[in-house]
């Protein structure tokens, strides 16, 4: 059953991605954003900037 992990692994990696970009797939860090984005409470969309700023300034400084 090796060669089937070996197979398997890299085709859901694969099928993530498609899903992601056509739009099947809308769960997760999407949705996550958007009930952020329509939250009434002003200190939860304040943590949501700080936590997406700071993840981008760690991508930006390559770790």
């Amino acid at each position: 059953m090796a060669w089937w992990d070996r197979v398997a692994s890299p085709m859901r990696r694969v099928w993530a991605g498609v899903a992601t970009r056509v739009g099947i797939r809308k769960s997760g860090l999407i949705r996550l954003r958007q009930e952020v984005s329509t939250c009434e409470y002003e200190d939860v969309r304040v943590l949501w900037e700080l936590l997406t700023e700071s993840q981008c300034r760690r991508r930006r400084r390559g770790g």
